[in-house]
């Protein structure tokens, strides 16, 4: 019982001790909260009811609207993964700086969106439920993965791209732009993935070409 209160009391102390509370905006009434102890990921989890907004940075960073009391949210680092957790009516806004992310996963009804156009060397991305996400991206190497019922928005580069898309999920492609490009849906009948070899790029990036049964 004397650990559990120690790990409970030791907790809210790092919590205290580890966040700096500001206003958003000068005489702004809005409250932005920085988790000065979070600085060291390059994976990002999200559950819930949330509002990733994801910005390219020099070094890792995270602040959340209000402070961290005023939401039913969990913020926590777990190997190298950043997990973050609302299920509480208000949406959560959290801001999130990577200097090198490798993977993002969403799940529920989390929404995200780069400010600005967010890069990475290689960046695998998972959509389940009904997540969604308005992507600009610079990438050498991007992978995206719908699941379920989500949707994604995606815009800007990369040089090589996968792009895997289950029926009843929803990508926008249209501005995107990749020197080589795969795209898979996953056929209804067989419940086979079906290839969509892009490598040429179409003016309309639609799934419509060249499309290869895997099975």
């Amino acid at each position: 019982m004397k650990t559990t209160f120690l790990k409970i009391a030791t907790v809210l102390l790092i919590l205290t001790a580890g966040t700096k509370t500001f206003a958003a905006n000068p005489g702004s009434n809005q409250e932005l909260t920085e988790l000065t102890w979070i600085n060291k990921f390059y994976k990002i989890e999200v559950h819930g009811n949330v509002r990733l907004h994801l910005l390219s940075g020099e070094k890792n960073g995270v602040q959340m609207s209000g402070t961290y009391y005023d939401h039913d949210a969990l913020v926590e680092i777990e190997n190298g993964v950043l997990r973050i957790t609302c299920y509480s009516a208000e949406r959560l806004d959290v801001w999130v700086t990577v200097y090198d992310l490798n993977a993002l996963t969403a799940y529920d009804d989390v929404l995200v969106k780069t400010e600005g156009r967010f890069s990475s060397l290689d960046l695998d991305i998972e959509l389940y439920d009904k997540a969604k996400a308005d992507l600009n991206l610079d990438c050498c190497f991007i992978h995206i993965k719908l699941n379920d019922s989500s949707l994604a928005n995606i815009s800007g580069t990369a040089i090589e791209s996968e792009l895997a898309v289950n029926y009843a999920s929803t990508l926008n492609s249209t501005n995107f732009i990749a020197a080589q490009m795969l795209k898979k849906r996953m056929d209804p009948a067989q419940r086979m993935p079906v290839e969509f070899n892009t490598n040429f790029y179409n003016k309309d990036n639609t799934i419509t070409e060249s499309a290869v049964n895997n099975g």
